[in-house]
C-alpha cells in the first residue's frame, strides 16, 4: 500500500515537472520580439469624397532591425510588430501611376514618384526645355509620423498599441484653360505639359526632389456645329477653348512652361506659354490651381493645302450651263 502511494506521488510530480517545462517552452516559443497592434487609416479630415479602397502602410523599424514592415490595409487590421521606435508611412495603394520607394537607414526618406510618360503627341526635338516627360501621379493621400510599441506578447492587446494614421492630401489638381484659339476642330489629338513640376513626394522636409515636365491628354471644346465637314478654303473662323487637368506633388522656383501639343492627319505644332506667374501665385494652400492662357492662334494656318481637291458635298452647287448644238 506505501508503495502504491510512493508511485501516485512520484508520477504527479513528474507530470506536473512536464506540464511546467511544457509550459514555459511554448511561452518561449511564442514570443518573437513583436507585439499585436491595431492600425486604423483614417481618410474623415482628408476631404476624400470617395474612400480608397486599400492603402498601404510601412513600419521602419530605427533600432536593431532594416528590413521595413509591409501591410495593405482596407479600412483597420491587426498586425505583429517588433517593439521600439518605429517611423510609419502609409498612402493609398490603389494607383497604377504612384510607386514608392523607401531609403531604409537611421532616418527613413520614403518617396512616391511618378512613371516616365510615353512620349504619344510629344514632338521633344521641337521643345524649348528637352526635359523627360513624366505622367502626373493619381490623387494622393498620406500619413507620417514615429511611434513607440511597448509590452511583451503576454501582457499587450492590439488595442494596447493602437495606431491611428490621419490621412491627408499631397497632391493638387491643375486645370488648364487655354482660350481664343481658333478652328480647334480641325486637331486631331491635344496634349499638354508643366516643365519644372515636382516628379516626387517625400514626407521628410529638405529631400531633394527631382523636377521635371508632367504631361497629360488635353481636350477641345468648340462651338462648330460643322465639325468635321469642313474644308480648310472655308472663310468660317470658329473660336474655341482647349482644356486639361492633372495632379502635381508640387513646383519649384523655376520657369514653368506650358507646352501644347497639338496634332493632325499629317502635321503638328506646338504652343509655349510661361505660366511661372500664374503657379507662384497660387502655391499656398490645397485648393485647386488654374491656369488660363491666351492666343490667337489659327489652326488652319498648319493644316496642309496640297494640289488635291478638298471638296465636300456641302461644297456643291446647281448650277445650268447651256450647250450651243
Amino acid at each position: 500500500m506505501k508503495t502504491k502511494r510512493i508511485l501516485s506521488f512520484g508520477i504527479l510530480v513528474l507530470s506536473l515537472a512536464i506540464g511546467i517545462t511544457s509550459c514555459q517552452y511554448k511561452d518561449f516559443d511564442e514570443y518573437d520580439g513583436t507585439v499585436s497592434a491595431k492600425v486604423v487609416v483614417d481618410y474623415s479630415h482628408s476631404d476624400c469624397d470617395t474612400i480608397p479602397s486599400m492603402s498601404r502602410v510601412v513600419f521602419y523599424p530605427i533600432q536593431g532591425q532594416s528590413n521595413p514592415f509591409l501591410f495593405d490595409i482596407k479600412d483597420s487590421a491587426i498586425v505583429q510588430l517588433p517593439t521600439g521606435m518605429l517611423q510609419v508611412f502609409a498612402y493609398n495603394n490603389t494607383s497604377e501611376i504612384n510607386r514608392t520607394r523607401g531609403v531604409i537607414d537611421a532616418q527613413a526618406s520614403p518617396v512616391i514618384y511618378t512613371d516616365k510618360a510615353d512620349n504619344r503627341g510629344i514632338y521633344q526635338k521641337d521643345s524649348i526645355d528637352y526635359t523627360d516627360y513624366y505622367d502626373y501621379p493619381d490623387i494622393t493621400y498620406t500619413s507620417w509620423g514615429t511611434i513607440t510599441l511597448s509590452g511583451n506578447a503576454q501582457n499587450a492587446s492590439p488595442d494596447d498599441n493602437r495606431i491611428v494614421l490621419q490621412m491627408e492630401r499631397v497632391t493638387r489638381q491643375v486645370n488648364i484653360e487655354v482660350r481664343g484659339i481658333r478652328n480647334a476642330s480641325f486637331v486631331k489629338g491635344v496634349r499638354m505639359s508643366l516643365s519644372g513640376i515636382q516628379k516626387e513626394y517625400s514626407p521628410v522636409s529638405s529631400f531633394a526632389h527631382t523636377y521635371v515636365s508632367i504631361v497629360a491628354d488635353g481636350k477641345v471644346d468648340t462651338n462648330d456645329p460643322d465639325k468635321g465637314n469642313r474644308s480648310v478654303f472655308d472663310d468660317k473662323v470658329v473660336i474655341d477653348t482647349l482644356h486639361s487637368s492633372l495632379n502635381i506633388f508640387g513646383f519649384g522656383q523655376q520657369r514653368h512652361i506650358l507646352n501644347v501639343f497639338l496634332e493632325g492627319d499629317n502635321w503638328h505644332k506646338i504652343l509655349s506659354f510661361d505660366v511661372t506667374d500664374q503657379l507662384q501665385s497660387q502655391s499656398n494652400g490645397m485648393t485647386p490651381i488654374l491656369i488660363i492662357v491666351n492666343t490667337d492662334y489659327d489652326v488652319k494656318d498648319d493644316v496642309p493645302k496640297d494640289s488635291r481637291f478638298d471638296i465636300h458635298g456641302s461644297d456643291w452647287e446647281d448650277e445650268e450651263i447651256p450647250i450651243i448644238m
